[in-house]
């Protein structure tokens, strides 16, 4: 298939609708019928401040969760459609990709 990489990047305590947004995501793209979606939590990173946030130690509650999706484009649509609808403003990014299962009957 050919579609995209969509990846989400939240604060892990970032909540919509009473749940971690990371959790809301891939809860609402199952909804949509997107075929699968994983969370990865970062042990360190920083953002535009340019500040380094390492794990979980220092209680500081700025470690990004990324979320990622590998979606057609009408999927892709669907999940944005929702998070306007919602008025979510998440950074993000897109990368076409080319995706399929392996063995006998390869699509890639």
């Amino acid at each position: 298939m050919i579609g995209c990489l969509l990846a989400f990047y939240v604060n892990e305590n970032r909540k919509h609708r009473g749940v971690p947004t990371w959790q809301w995501l891939l809860q609402e793209a199952a909804k949509l019928g997107i075929g699968g979606g994983t969370a990865f939590v970062s042990t360190a990173g920083f953002g535009q401040h340019h500040v380094l946030h390492m794990d979980r130690m220092f209680g500081t509650g700025l470690i990004c969760v990324k979320v990622e999706f590998l979606v057609t484009e009408k999927e892709k649509a669907l999940l944005l459609e929702l998070l306007a609808r919602e008025q979510m403003d998440l950074f993000c990014s897109q990368s076409d990709a080319r995706f399929g299962m392996t063995g006998a009957d390869a699509a890639l």
